[in-house]
């Protein structure tokens, strides 16, 4: 609704010719579009396109059933990729499969998390983002 706060989970990539900034609702789509661009021949384009006709846990049970003949039905996906996905894919579900069925993170859980790290001051937020780009406080 106008006016709601919402949570955007981001994925920023860094290109010599662009910088992309993608955004997602829920942590697992932005979990799974992160492992699906670690898959040789999928990139962010075809990613997205993935995320955009199935959800994470669609895709997760079409992968997981190696249901190959769903996967080409996507768009971009051909038989090599869909068999790309499926081997690749599968053997990080076993890693994953918590991460990717945990509840979503409510708007209360963010508040504490903001408030453990204090992450509402300008200041500490950005010495927060230059360290996790790697440089020194």
């Amino acid at each position: 609704a106008i006016g709601q706060e919402v949570i955007i989970f981001t994925h920023f990539v860094i290109r010599e010719d662009a910088q992309l900034l993608f955004g997602f609702i829920h942590r697992q789509e932005r979990l799974l579009f992160r492992e699906l661009i670690k898959v040789n021949g999928v990139g962010p384009k075809l990613a997205l396109a993935i995320l955009s006709w199935m959800s994470a846990q669609q895709f997760v049970s079409t992968v997981e059933r190696q249901e190959i003949n769903a996967l080409i039905k996507l768009p971009g996906v051909g038989k090599k990729t869909a068999e790309r996905l499926v081997v690749e894919m599968k053997d990080r579900f076993k890693v994953l499969s918590s991460d990717l069925f945990a509840p979503p993170v409510s708007g209360e859980r963010y508040n504490n998390i903001n408030k453990e790290f204090n992450m509402n001051d300008p200041e500490k937020e950005a010495v927060a983002a230059l360290v996790t780009l790697g440089y020194k406080p």
